[in-house]
């Protein structure tokens, strides 16, 4: 969000509940999301991770951040599924070398299982 565009849906309350912190990376989709970065900080920081990590190439992006981190606003429901119509596109296969090849094929792509409940 290749990038991994936002938190796996279920995997936050199952470590917040067992104590485990949590880490955002590549908040800005090595690059991809860099004409959005206010949005993509702003949806990162809304979420319960326990820290981010940005990654700056220049001085000006990181007083940038910090300026945005500083006067933290959490994105809107309507600003969220704008920020998911925009960034909806760059998920394809080039952007997530992790996936499968083949899209199409249930059977390439690896299940997952939520946590049995405590």
């Amino acid at each position: 969000m290749g990038a991994q565009f936002g938190i796996e849906p279920g995997t936050a309350p199952s470590v917040l509940t067992e104590g485990v912190a949590t880490i955002a990376v590549n908040v800005f989709g090595l690059g991809e999301l860099a004409h959005i970065d206010k949005k993509a900080l702003r949806y990162t920081l809304g979420l319960p991770v326990s820290s981010t990590i940005v990654g700056c190439a220049t001085l000006d992006q990181i007083r940038r951040d910090l300026q945005i981190a500083n006067h933290f606003v959490a994105l809107s429901g309507v600003e969220r599924v704008e920020l998911f119509r925009e960034v909806l596109p760059l998920v394809k296969p080039e952007n997530l070398p992790w996936k499968p090849d083949d899209w199409d094929d249930p059977k390439a792509w690896h299940l997952r299982t939520e946590p049995a409940p405590i």
